[in-house]
């Protein structure tokens, strides 16, 4: 029995991805995340690469998704009574932050070359900046709602360009070993990507 369910889920496993079309691209994006804490905001920009990967039954435009962001924040500003301050980045000896989402797919064809796609799912969002002379860190982890939207265009059979944007909302976040009271965070984060067909 155990042989036979094993067999029946490797051959399952098989033929979805024999069976599957989609998209698999790598790009830049540029992350702008507002935290805000009751009335206070802080507002992190950070450029980066994406990686993102799409697939859909053969034929079908329900299928899965995952988005993948590696980033690194410039910028990053504290608005507090309406009093805008930057930080100083220098102090920061390593800046990181890592956004994705997984969950569910949509698309339409547009052409026979271009695609209108969308998706939905959980959100993280971690971030990491560490003083080594102050032998500091900061870490927080935010979680909640993503989603996706572009505009995909093939080159040819193989390649294809994708142009789009994730938003996410997250109501809760870990911060510092701790989870904070009255947090909301918005992230919109632009990006052009190239990428491979999977037929």
């Amino acid at each position: 029995m155990k042989r036979f369910s094993l067999s029946f889920i490797l051959f399952a496993v098989t033929a979805s991805v024999m069976c599957a079309s989609g998209w698999i691209s790598l790009g830049f994006e540029y992350g702008i995340n507002n935290n805000i804490v009751d009335e206070n905001k802080t507002v992190i920009s950070a450029p980066g690469a994406e990686l993102s990967f799409y697939q859909f039954p053969k034929n079908g435009i329900v299928g899965l998704f995952m988005h993948n962001a590696a980033m690194f924040p410039t910028d990053i500003k504290y608005i507090v009574n309406e009093e805008t301050t930057s930080q100083d980045m220098d102090v920061y000896d390593f800046r990181f932050q890592y956004d994705g989402i997984l969950g569910l797919a949509l698309k339409t064809d547009l052409s026979a070359n271009s695609t209108i796609y969308g998706g939905l799912g959980f959100h993280v969002l971690g971030t990491l900046l560490s003083q080594e002379r102050s032998d500091t860190e900061y870490t927080s982890f935010c979680f909640g709602l993503g989603a996706d939207v572009g505009i995909k265009y093939n080159l040819g059979q193989v390649g294809c360009i994708s142009l789009g944007a994730t938003i996410s909302a997250d109501p809760a976040c870990y911060e510092n070993e701790k989870w904070i009271d009255s947090f909301f965070n918005i992230g919109i984060n632009p990006y052009v990507a190239l990428g491979l067909q999977l037929h």
